[in-house]
């Protein structure tokens, strides 16, 4: 069952049989003019099978997600995310062998100055606590007067253990934090720790934290790159090792549109991979549009049309019955091909896919993938490239990929 928020996927089973059926009637073969028509209504039933039914409000944008403000004097606003941000997780993860490279001398980026007025989303994404480290929580917050802001709720530090969001769990993160303190004079932030109360020697440890706190000002962090992701590691002990609190962060000042696009191209009627068409599109600023093919899992030709901009695999060297980037581990940032776009509004999701394929008697069959409306079962489904990758070759999109945690 799929959800987002709430319970969305509900009711569109029956129609889609009844096409199947009508579809079936008409074109019993496969290698008919149709017969990506008949494909089409078979994953539209495969995929109800699979996943549950859909509501008809449900959308399959995934990149505008709710912002819940806190007034305070430090903007901290809820990013909510769908459990699909995992993947990211993961994946850098297993490409970073973080528990030794973040804290070897010289590092990746290095050790820099930190500025507490800043515009970013920050994504809490690792912690790591040190074998007999007795802390009950690790605290990043923000200090401006008498005023404190949690940039994010207390996090549990057990003995010399590392947690993520992803497969070692741990982290029950299911948001972000919009943090602008960009223009907000004084400001400080801290980062310590705290111990488990209801002992005499850790109440008193506590006690002279809090009395003293403007000694845990942040001074420095680390930042990393990894699979194009920026993180920013704190150090909440101060023992000089950055690697308490590791956030994947992401420029709000101003945040670009940006989309990731992955799409299924009708190769299969049981294939919900979504890794047959990876396209990042990114409009900035002043609405200069560019979109970055990031993989093609597919093995049928395709012309892709974002906005008023077209762009085909063949026609653009690729070789048709090739699957690049998905197999059997994709480079997460790669770039197979860049091209300007026009006439993007990135809150249409104008963006289709025509596939086409030569059948036994030399006859080209095309179909148009449009973006899903309300209601509809997707093969072309929006998230926000930072927070979302693209599954690996055959392995469906979980059951709960799109569910939000209230």
């Amino acid at each position: 069952m799929l959800f987002m928020k709430k319970n969305l996927i509900k009711g569109m089973a029956a129609l889609c049989v009844c096409a199947l059926f009508a579809s079936c009637s008409k074109d019993p073969g496969f290698e008919t003019p149709n017969q990506f028509e008949i494909t089409k209504n078979e994953y539209k039933a495969n995929f109800i099978k699979k996943y549950g039914e859909i509501d008809p409000n449900q959308t399959w944008d995934f990149t505008d997600l709710t912002k819940s403000p806190t007034r305070t004097s430090a903007q901290v606003d809820r990013l909510y995310l769908i459990k699909g941000y995992i993947s990211f997780v993961n994946h850098d993860r297993a490409l970073e062998n973080y528990e030794f490279d973040i804290n070897k001398p010289g590092g990746m980026d290095g050790i820099k100055t930190w500025n507490p007025n800043v515009a970013v989303d920050m994504y809490l994404a690792f912690v790591h606590s040190n074998e007999g480290d007795v802390f009950d929580y690790y605290h990043l917050e923000i200090c401006h007067g008498s005023d404190r802001k949690e940039v994010n709720a207390p996090v549990n530090a057990k003995h010399g253990s590392w947690y993520d969001g992803g497969t070692n769990g741990g982290l029950n993160q299911n948001s972000g934090r919009g943090v602008n303190t960009k223009n907000l004079d004084g400001c400080y932030w801290v980062a310590y720790v705290s111990y488990p109360t209801g002992y005499e020697e850790n109440d008193a440890a506590n006690a002279r934290i809090q009395s003293n706190l403007a000694a845990y000002t942040v001074q420095q962090y680390k930042e990393i790159l990894i699979n194009g992701r920026t993180y920013w590691c704190f150090d909440c002990n101060k023992d000089g090792n950055f690697s308490d609190l590791i956030f994947m962060v992401d420029n709000a000042d101003p945040k670009p549109f940006w989309k990731r696009y992955m799409i299924e191209d009708l190769g299969g009627s049981n294939d919900f991979d979504f890794n047959d068409i990876v396209v990042d599109v990114k409009m900035d600023q002043s609405n200069n549009t560019f979109a970055t093919i990031r993989a093609m899992g597919g093995t049928l030709d395709f012309t892709l049309k974002i906005g008023d901009t077209v762009w085909s695999k063949e026609a653009k060297g690729f070789e048709v019955g090739r699957m690049y980037n998905t197999d059997p581990t994709p480079v997460w940032d790669l770039v197979l091909a860049e091209f300007p776009v026009t006439g993007w509004i990135p809150g249409q999701n104008n963006i289709s896919v025509t596939v086409k394929e030569k059948n036994s008697d030399g006859v080209f069959t095309e179909v148009d993938i449009p973006f899903p409306k309300k209601g509809d079962v997707p093969m072309i489904i929006a998230v926000y490239p930072l927070l979302g990758d693209w599954m690996e070759e055959r392995v469906s999109i979980p059951s709960d990929y799109f569910y939000i945690e209230e």
